[in-house]
């Protein structure tokens, strides 16, 4: 039998264009329908089983569509609230023109409210993919209010879980911040030196790929606890890394002036 080149001859009306026992054809489709016969019953059923399963997925990816938007609005209004501006006086919207943006007295009212915003979304929709960004700023903030425990504990739970090589290199800079934000905090010398190695060992994760992204932030923060561990031949050494493999770094300024600053003291 001829191979079908992938044209298709339409048969006008009253002429025939193929040859072959075509009431064989129609016999074997006669005969096949008999046998299934039997089983249209069966088949009926599953149809329409498939049908409900395909109007159940319809109504689930509808309603996860819903949820999703939802949880994004619930994130942008939590960003749209860390975003708003801190206005002492309370000054009211100018005279005329609708202002719905958020306003707040201090840094803190601005925090505690941003963090209401985001434990309503985490609670509400846990498995949204921006309900795990949120905790990334709930991270943030948590630390700009000293609640440096709590911090520590969200930039985990984020690192746990988080895909993004980028952002993940920021919960892990968080992480280190807040470490290190509490063991200056203590009062104990003990605890205060241990909490700073604490420290240095996350920032020594942070990116130790030689040419990796965020490179000499890593060695930066590095130097800046070898220094305040009393480390200054380690500090010192790491900033001259930073200058000799990253002459065109923007902060190059503020590297050149702590190794100033660590020349004195020795």
């Amino acid at each position: 039998m001829p191979k079908n080149k992938g044209k298709f001859h339409q048969k006008e009306e009253g002429q025939v264009t193929s040859k072959g026992p075509q009431d064989e054809l129609v016999t074997l489709t006669d005969r096949a329908i008999k046998a299934l016969s039997p089983h249209f019953k069966k088949i009926a059923v599953l149809a329409g089983a498939c049908a409900l399963v395909i109007a159940a997925i319809n109504i689930y990816n509808s309603q996860r569509e819903k949820k999703r938007v939802a949880a994004t609005r619930n994130f942008g209004e939590a960003m749209q609230v860390l975003k708003a501006p801190i206005d002492p006086e309370g000054a009211p919207p100018v005279s005329g023109k609708k202002d719905e943006t958020p306003r707040f007295k201090t840094p803190k009212e601005r925090g505690e409210a941003a963090l209401a915003k985001i434990s309503t979304l985490r609670k509400e929709h846990a498995s949204a993919q921006v309900a795990l960004q949120a905790q990334l700023a709930e991270a943030g903030v948590l630390f700009d209010l000293g609640r440096y425990d709590e911090a520590i504990a969200a930039y985990k739970r984020y690192l746990e879980q988080a895909d993004s090589a980028q952002l993940r290199i920021v919960a892990r800079e968080g992480l280190g911040l807040a470490i290190e934000a509490k063991a200056l905090a203590e009062k104990d010398a003990k605890a205060r030196e241990a909490g700073l190695s604490e420290a240095l060992k996350t920032f020594e994760q942070l990116q130790p790929d030689e040419n990796g992204f965020y490179r000499e932030m890593a060695l930066y923060h590095q130097a800046r606890l070898k220094a305040t561990l009393g480390d200054r031949a380690g500090a010192t050494a790491l900033y001259k890394q930073i200058v000799d493999k990253f002459p065109s770094t923007w902060m190059r300024a503020v590297v050149t002036r702590r190794m100033e600053l660590l020349e004195q003291k020795g």
